[in-house]
């Protein structure tokens, strides 16, 4: 899994702030009333809460997330198969298809050289 120590400090702060052991079966993230698992609507809703409290104008949507890391990827020196590779979207071309192999610990890699916080 891809982590870096920031989004850990936060995932283990939010554990605890629920009364949750790291090693919990409970789901990560809950609805806010009720309980029970966080649902698709529920994601979109908040991130456009988040993004309303922050002051920001342009259309946010959970999806933006995915594509904000690609552009880093790239925009600190990483190519769009590092991106995409990252993202877990196959190749499409022949030779990347079938002549690069690519492992776990290369997208660790990639992770680590253009995605964590630096």
């Amino acid at each position: 899994m891809c982590l870096d120590s920031v989004a850990i400090k936060y995932i283990r702060d939010y554990i605890e702030e629920r009364g949750l052991d790291t090693s919990s079966s409970e789901p990560l993230f809950v609805r806010l009333r009720g309980g029970g698992t966080l649902q698709k609507t529920g994601i979109y809703a908040e991130v456009k809460r988040i993004a309303a409290a922050a002051g920001i104008d342009k259309h946010v949507y959970p999806h933006l997330f995915r594509k904000t890391a690609a552009t880093n990827i790239v925009r600190r020196g990483g190519s769009d198969l590092d991106a995409g590779m990252y993202l877990g979207h196959r190749p499409r071309g022949v030779t990347a298809s079938y002549y690069i192999a690519r492992t776990e610990e290369q997208t660790v890699k990639v992770f680590k050289d253009y995605v964590a916080s630096i």
